[in-house]
């Protein structure tokens, strides 16, 4: 955010932007993208040492020192919805993040080479829809959101505060019920 003009600048180097895989490309401008957006980086949540721990190496301790450093700061929006490992806003030192974090033992619904996917292929997991949408449009935050365990829990807790979800889908179903077409 630039306070002096009032503004949200995204910086995009010409790097970040060709990549020897497009979907990194692709990734990484969602990455910034998303930021923009107010989601912060999913691996500076309250929550995410339960799930992720960081492989430091002699290369990554610049890193691991600024990770480690990093204010935990959280739109509450976004906090309502669970942990994401998949998510394009895990933050990615300068090495694949396979690399530098590990699942822990809590987050037995995933794999570890599952952490940043959305940013690797370019695309938005489920949960960075639904952290956008309720920040954004509510109405549009999917119905199947507040029932569905996040990609770590073993179970759910109840999300609904707050949140009106969009009952489009299910009155879809129930016209096509009407009409025989089920």
């Amino acid at each position: 955010m630039d306070d002096k003009f009032n503004r949200t600048l995204m910086y995009m180097s010409t790097k970040s932007l060709n990549q020897a895989n497009d979907d990194l490309s692709r990734g990484i401008v969602l990455h910034e993208l998303c930021r923009v957006l107010g989601l912060e980086h999913e691996n500076d949540r309250l929550e995410a040492a339960q799930y992720l721990t960081f492989e430091s190496s002699e290369s990554l301790s610049n890193k691991a020192t600024e990770f480690r450093s990093r204010k935990i700061r959280q739109a509450p929006d976004s906090q309502r919805w669970p942990f994401d490992p998949t998510s394009v806003t895990i933050f990615e030192p300068n090495e694949p993040p396979k690399s530098h974090y590990r699942l822990t033992s809590q987050c037995n619904g995933s794999k570890t080479s599952d952490i940043a996917k959305g940013l690797k292929i370019g695309r938005l997991s489920f949960w960075d829809v639904v952290k956008i949408n309720s920040l954004y449009c509510p109405d549009h935050v999917p119905a199947k959101a507040a029932h569905t365990p996040g990609p770590c829990e073993k179970s759910f807790r109840r999300r609904l505060a707050g949140v009106r979800l969009s009952k489009r889908p299910m009155e879809r179903n129930r016209l096509r019920k009407v009409m025989g077409r089920a």
